[in-house]
C-alpha cells in the first residue's frame, strides 16, 4: 500500500471510544506539576488497555510499512548534507528510540 493511502486510514468508532475511555478527563493542575509519577500510575493502572489499542492502531495505519518506508528513507538520505542539529536529531530519536524505550 502506497505511503499516502496508509495515512488517509480515518478511526474506526470503536477506537475512538476505546481512546475516550482511556483519557476521560484532562489531568488536573496538581497531576501535571507531577507529570512523571501521573504519567507512570496512569501506565500502570492501563497497561493491559494501552498495549490493546497500540496493537489495534498499528495494525490499522500500518505501523510496520510505515517504519519500513522510513527506515528506507533514511538510508537514501547522505547525512553530510544535514544541517549538524538535524543529524544530532536523528541520531537522539530514531536511531537511539529503541534504547530509551528498554
Amino acid at each position: 500500500m502506497p505511503c499516502a493511502a496508509r495515512h488517509r486510514v480515518p478511526l474506526q468508532r470503536k477506537d475512538v471510544r476505546a481512546v475516550a475511555r482511556l483519557f476521560p478527563n484532562v489531568p488536573t493542575a496538581a497531576e501535571i506539576k507531577k507529570v512523571e509519577a501521573f504519567a507512570a500510575e496512569f501506565v500502570d493502572r492501563n497497561e493491559a488497555a494501552l498495549d490493546s489499542l497500540m496493537d489495534h492502531l498499528s495494525t490499522e495505519i500500518a505501523l510496520d510499512a510505515s517504519t519500513r518506508d522510513l527506515d528506507e528513507l533514511m538510508a537514501r538520505l547522505s547525512p553530510d548534507v544535514w544541517h549538524r542539529d538535524a543529524r544530532r536529531e536523528v541520531l537522539v530519536n530514531y536511531f537511539g528510540f529503541p534504547f530509551w524505550t528498554c
